[in-house]
């Protein structure tokens, strides 16, 4: 599905769809993969993002998304880990949930589990055991300490995973269902495996569609993310599908949606779901574009090379004003990001670059950015993607 659907359907109760008139054209379709060179950086495959949202339930959602161009490459590198305020945030989390399941010990299964990061947190903190399954997860990184007691499958899940989620005593589905044009891919089975097990909690999370939406983050809209939940949208759609909801919170600066459920007998819809305004969006594009273009000499670098500055370097027309694209992450380094004709630079090279500003993807991490750049003599204007230059 390449080309603009005039009327679309939501993707998870069919009704119709109303364009937000939010349209971008050739993006790359795999933001967080890595590659090895220039040459596979820049012939990726693209796609467009078209928003749109329901009538009916609320949901937003990239209706020219086309669910077959996503693979499960083993060179998609999404991990935070290395940054020291997620891994505060993380840990702070995992506290927060064995104390309130009572998780001292017992099973935790964690549905698309990533690199495995969050569930080897979960079990350093306690003496619990950890499932994790996920197409992209690699057995190596999983520290060697906790081995004996934390067990990845590289797959999809699916049905021939029901045992574990039987026998847990949490689950987790940590963003994972804004990747999916089908949520019930995940949720119809998740719901049957713990039939008999209603009292088992269920944390979700996914990236707060809302916050997107309000804070104009055109950086946060890529291809990958194909759904954009917003706070009753997404409870509709998590009860409509069987689940209850016991909590529904935002974290990390806003940018999460949490949720923490049972399974129960389902819902119709919630209260009506007011219209989405996409006006954020391009407004920040527009004020982005409107300061590259006012100065052709700009050399600017990007702090962090992920998905948001995929979408960053989609959604804004930088000029060629920018010069590089830094990662704390070891595992980017030296790679190539797709889309970008430079190589990801490690921080210790900003120096080499001389920016004269650096425009950090993830306002989160400005004070542990900035504490790095002092420790490197960088004294250059720290611009945050949220805040554009007037």
């Amino acid at each position: 599905m390449s080309g603009s659907v005039r009327n679309p359907r939501c993707p998870v109760c069919s009704a119709t769809a109303e364009s937000l008139d939010y349209r971008i054209e050739g993006v790359p379709v795999r933001s967080m993969t890595i590659h090895d060179d220039r040459a596979h950086a820049m012939d990726v495959d693209r796609g467009a993002i078209d928003l749109a949202a329901c009538h009916a339930c609320g949901l937003v959602f990239n209706s020219a998304f086309d669910p077959a161009t996503q693979s499960d490459d083993s060179d998609y590198e999404e991990t935070q880990g290395f940054s020291p305020t997620f891994r505060g945030y993380s840990a702070d989390l995992a506290r927060r949930l064995i104390t309130r399941h009572d998780l001292d010990d017992g099973l935790v299964l964690e549905i698309g589990c990533g690199k495995a990061g969050f569930l080897a947190t979960l079990c350093s903190l306690c003496g619990i055991r950890g499932v994790g399954v996920d197409p992209t997860v690699d057995a190596t990184r999983v520290p060697q300490e906790l081995r004996d007691r934390l067990l990845v499958i590289r797959d999809r899940y699916r049905d021939e995973h029901g045992r574990w989620a039987a026998d847990a005593d949490l689950v987790c589905c940590r963003h994972t269902l804004e990747h999916l044009y089908d949520p019930l891919e995940i949720l119809g089975p998740l719901r049957r495996h713990l039939a008999d097990r209603p009292r088992v909690p269920v944390f979700i999370d996914v990236p707060s569609g809302g916050h997107v939406l309000e804070v104009g983050g055109c950086w946060d809209v890529y291809y990958e993310h194909c759904m954009y939940y917003r706070d009753e949208a997404f409870a509709g759609m998590l009860e409509r599908a069987g689940f209850v909801v016991r909590d529904l919170r935002r974290e990390y600066d806003g940018q999460y949606l949490c949720v923490e459920a049972t399974i129960g007998r389902g819902s119709g819809p919630r209260n009506p779901v007011a219209p989405p305004d996409a006006t954020p969006l391009r407004r920040m594009r527009t004020a982005w574009s409107e300061w590259f273009a006012s100065d052709a000499r700009r050399n600017v670098v990007l702090w962090g090379s992920g998905s948001r500055a995929v979408g960053f370097l989609g959604a804004v027309d930088v000029d060629g004003g920018v010069g590089g694209v830094v990662d704390i992450n070891p595992h980017r380094q030296g790679r190539w990001m797709p889309g970008f004709d430079r190589p990801i630079l490690a921080p210790d090279e900003v120096p080499g670059v001389g920016p004269d500003a650096i425009v950090v993807m993830n306002p989160a991490y400005v004070s542990e950015i900035r504490a790095m750049l002092d420790e490197l003599e960088v004294d250059v204007p720290l611009l945050r993607v949220d805040q554009p230059p007037a």
